[in-house]
């Protein structure tokens, strides 16, 4: 015992000097600088040194600072779990003057936990130096790899920048592990005066380039500017910055003068622009623009246009957009502008712009159409007048802006089959005097509708159309609609059925919703008839008649087959009270009356009273509930029941006593649900022809001046003042103090300067 006693001593006092030491080693800054009087840490070496020996920065001094070779080269890493260690990239001796530093972090394959790199320039000043001085210090860049999620991050970094920074001589690049366990990787680095990325393979591509695809014309980029050639030389137009032009990533085609242009795109890469120019003249009014996706893709994508120069995605930097969730559902898209409708429709020069937001390259097929009206393949898609304003006069039985949608009436009992097409959004029908079909509470209205397809649709189109049913008019919408009917599966019939009740009196209307863009031709059929609805499915005892009345089977009877009509048995043999008649029905079951009820049924009660002599059976017999036939309110002395679409209102819950001393609800009425409606109004062509014209030169003339003072005044601020604040994948402009890459949030780059937010979401 004492010798273990001694031995536990042993190990307290071991215990007790290695924490003394640690310490100690914290108390002179881990023996790699001096204490300050205010407690802080001044570190001796924080930079690596001419031989290649370590440097050490952070709050005490303790983390290790290596040397590294802005050539690209492969530099393995490895750290414990927790751990920290820093590199230096210097920028003196370098050929040119760096305006961007770009590294490249992977994590090993056998590595589980992740690794966090940040960054942040030195400054030359050896009296002020900015050093890395722990984990929580925010600093100038983020980028984040790990096992279950992406292995390989870029991250950028400024180098001369403007302002204090202007004389910065160097980058540090510190990596810190997480607690899941030891890591291991590699980092390489390259510094240029051109925008650039390093690849894992070493190759460092200039100005967005790669082996196969040289995009500039010099090595050299005056101000950090590449000199793009090609498609990636900077248009002639006035530029935004932050499109991608400075670094040869967005390519402008030009469209020819065809009326109708198909263009296909295969990898388009999240995170870029594509443009294209095109020349809107007389006698061109109307130009639509439709994306569809030929991949399958997890990304989203957008449309742009604008007059005289590429479109951005900031407010102001595009005349016309398409909404963000036009992509989501089908994988397509369109966008239209045009005389009669946009008062910023002129012709000139315009620019479309594509761009993607997601992790996922899309490849879609582009389409362009100028024409005199809307429509997505000819002026008022063949089905109406052209006007000289821009607008279409559709023909009988054609609605909506480009005479696309079909209209007319349904017909009781006969199906409407409409044949595939595209281009289409929605078809309007009206069944008039729709409550006429289901007169009586045992009758309803059904609406049985399918659709069909040209060609298969992809297994990735998870759009699918919508019948939509309203009694206001005069055409029912996604957001409007009280009632619909999805159509989930191609060539599958699907049925609604309502009440009278939920029936107006005037039109229902019946909208086919297609969400559908070009290029898949949907065709549908629709069949509006009368279906007999029974009480209560005949309690299981019966069938359903064409009146909607039950047809029970023996025994069973009553309005809703509940009755069992077997006749009661005899008494048992042995001794007993005297034979006497069978009661005439047994007490608390129902049938219906002759009485007449808007909306319902008013069953009689079968209701019975104790002999004198209790060796007798109870008298029996159905209660004979009356009034006037047309009565709103049945009597007590009925059962009230109501058919579908009404409900039970006014009932008194007592009105009926059973012998047994229970009591059933009796009389009342039934209400009616009714949907909503109110009227409906429609204007004339040539009135909005006039209309538009007016305000469209309203506003040309008297919003021109406006327009080209929001221009100036933004070229004179400098974009859209969006800000950004770290992410992913980073680079810093050095010359112009902008950001450029993936982002978002708040903050600026380097020196306060203003940040653009083009390339950010």
């Amino acid at each position: 015992d004492n010798t273990f006693a001694a031995m536990r001593r042993s190990r307290s006092i071991v215990f007790c000097l290695l924490g003394l030491l640690a310490l100690a080693r914290a108390q002179d800054c881990s023996g790699h600088g001096t204490k300050e009087a205010d407690g802080t840490c001044k570190c001796s070496n924080p930079l690596p040194g001419a031989d290649g020996s370590s440097g050490y920065v952070g709050a005490e001094c303790a983390i290790e600072v290596k040397p590294l070779a802005l050539d690209a080269a492969e530099i393995p890493y490895s750290m414990p779990a927790g751990g920290h260690i820093c590199y230096y990239a210097s920028f003196t001796g370098l050929a040119k003057a760096p305006h961007y530093l770009s590294a490249l972090l992977t994590l090993g394959p056998g590595s589980n936990g992740s690794v966090e790199a940040v960054g942040l320039l030195s400054g030359g000043d050896e009296a002020s130096p900015r050093y890395p001085h722990g984990p929580t210090t925010l600093w100038d860049g983020l980028a984040q790899v790990g096992a279950g999620w992406a292995r390989e991050a870029s991250l950028g970094l400024p180098g001369a920048l403007s302002g204090p920074l202007a004389d910065s001589k160097g980058a540090y690049l510190c990596l810190r592990a997480t607690a899941a366990g030891p890591v291991a990787g590699s980092l390489r680095a390259a510094a240029s005066s051109c925008p650039l990325a390093v690849h894992a393979d070493g190759f460092v591509g200039l100005c967005s380039s790669t082996p196969e695809d040289v995009r500039y014309a010099s090595d050299d980029c005056h101000a950090g500017v590449c000199a793009c050639t090609g498609a990636y030389a900077r248009p002639a137009a006035p530029v935004l910055p932050g499109l991608g032009f400075e670094s040869c990533a967005s390519p402008v085609a030009t469209l020819g003068d065809d009326a109708t242009l198909v263009t296909a795109v295969t990898g388009h890469v999240p995170g870029s622009w594509r443009y294209w120019n095109f020349t809107v003249a007389d006698p061109t009014r109307q130009v639509w623009v439709g994306v569809a996706a030929t991949a399958n893709t997890s990304s989203r994508v957008g449309a742009f246009l604008q007059r005289g120069q590429p479109p951005g995605r900031a407010t102001g930097q595009a005349a016309v957009r398409s909404d963000m969730t036009d992509f989501a559902g089908d994988l397509s898209l369109s966008v239209t502008v045009g005389a009669g409708w946009d008062a910023v429709f002129a012709h000139g020069t315009w620019y479309l712009g594509i761009f993607v937001w997601g992790d996922q390259p899309a490849s879609y097929t582009l389409t362009l159409r100028r024409g005199g009206c809307p429509g997505m393949s000819s002026d008022c898609s063949g089905h109406g007048k052209c006007e000289e304003c821009g607008m279409c006069s559709c023909e009988e039985g054609r609605s909506g802006r480009d005479c696309a949608g079909a209209s007319g009436s349904l017909e009781m009992d006969k199906t409407f089959v409409a044949d595939p097409r595209a281009g289409f959004r929605a078809d309007t029908f009206a069944l008039p005097n729709a409550a006429a079909a289901a007169p009586i509470p045992t009758l309803a209205l059904r609406l049985r509708a399918s659709f069909a397809a040209k060609d298969p649709l992809p297994d990735w189109i998870t759009a699918r159309p919508v019948v939509l049913l309203s009694g206001e008019g005069p055409a029912p919408t996604p957001d409007t609609a009280p009632l619909r009917l999805p159509l989930p599966t191609v060539g599958q019939d699907a049925a609604i059925t309502l009440a009278g009740a939920q029936l107006p009196s005037g039109n229902l209307y019946i909208t086919f919703y297609n969400p559908l863009d070009q290029p898949y031709q949907i065709g549908y059929s629709l069949t509006v008839d009368t279906v007999p609805r029974c009480l209560d499915d005949c309690s299981g005892h019966g069938a359903c008649g064409g009146d909607g009345r039950c047809v029970c089977e023996a025994p069973w009877g009553g309005a809703t087959c509940s009755i069992d009509t077997t006749p009661a048995p005899g008494p048992a043999p042995g001794p007993g009270p005297a034979p006497g008649p069978a009661p005439a029905c047994q007490e608390g079951t129902l049938k219906k009356s002759d009485l007449v009820l808007p909306g319902g049924t008013v069953m009689a009660v079968c209701v019975c009273t104790p002999a004198a002599d209790p060796a007798q059976p109870p008298t029996c017999a159905f209660t004979a509930p009356a009034s006037p036939d047309g009565a709103s309110v049945a009597p007590e002395g009925g059962v009230v029941v109501c058919g579908a679409g009404h409900q039970a209102a006014g009932v008194k819950d007592d009105g009926i006593k059973l012998s047994d001393g229970s009591t059933l609800a009796s009389g009342g009425r039934c209400d009616a649900i009714v949907l909503p409606r109110r009227g409906t109004s429609s204007g004339m062509v040539f009135f909005w022809c006039v209309f538009s014209v007016a305000l469209a030169a309203g506003a040309v003339v008297g919003g021109r001046a406006a327009m080209e003072w929001a221009e100036s005044r933004q070229w004179q601020l400098g974009g859209d003042g969006a800000t950004w604040g770290g992410y992913v994948r980073l680079g810093w402009d050095t010359v112009t103090s902008r950001v450029r890459g993936g982002g978002g949030g708040s903050g600026g780059g380097g020196g306060g300067s203003r940040v653009y937010g083009n390339d950010h979401w």
